[in-house]
């Protein structure tokens, strides 16, 4: 029978809608391929995602390396917190530390800059940054004194960076399913 417009005006007239409608499997093939589309699509947010978290990462480690070696070049000591052994007549800024920090797993989830002055053997917290929330780990620091491969000395006035047992160190920030990214740092105290 041939549909014509006559025919679906009295089709509609009849209330058989039905056979204007789609078939069960028509529906069920267009929600299939949707549900692989979605799934594809969200498997790459995901990998996007993660690598986006390790690249943030990176730009914050580097900021704070660049900020530590600002002040260690400027020889200038912590202000806080109030009362700290830096701020005494006769203390001298040795050197600024920046630091892995090891974890109760010991897996390195984040890093301390502090500054060493004469004054004191224990050095003087700057500034913490916990980043286990976003399960970012922080690899031991290559090319460094072996009992201190979670730290880099930088110090002041042009002096460059000490603890180094080559010309450069490498730090290397990994998580689970994204590729690792890694930072550099020179003798000569650049961040790469």
């Amino acid at each position: 029978m041939k549909i014509t417009k006559e025919r679906i005006i009295q089709i509609k007239g009849n209330c058989n809608f039905y056979a204007l409608g789609y078939s069960l499997i028509e529906l069920m093939v267009v929600i299939s391929i949707m549900a692989i589309l979605f799934s594809v699509g969200m498997a790459n947010y995901r990998d996007y995602s993660r690598k986006r978290e390790v690249s943030n990462a990176a730009l914050l480690v580097r900021g704070d390396l660049r900020l530590t070696q600002e002040f260690a070049l400027a020889g200038r000591k912590p202000a806080e917190p109030a009362g700290n052994v830096c701020l005494a007549a006769n203390s001298l800024l040795e050197y600024y530390i920046f630091e892995r920090i090891p974890t109760s797993n010991a897996s390195g989830l984040g890093y301390k800059i502090s500054a060493k002055c004469s004054s004191s053997n224990s050095p003087v917290e700057i500034k913490s940054v916990d980043l286990s929330l976003k399960n970012i780990t922080i690899s031991t620091f290559t090319n460094t004194v072996n009992s201190n491969r979670n730290r880099i000395h930088f110090y002041p006035r042009g002096k460059g960076v000490g603890n180094l047992t080559a010309d450069s160190t490498t730090i290397t920030l990994t998580k689970v399913g994204a590729s690792p990214v890694e930072i550099t740092v020179t003798v000569g105290g650049e961040v790469k």
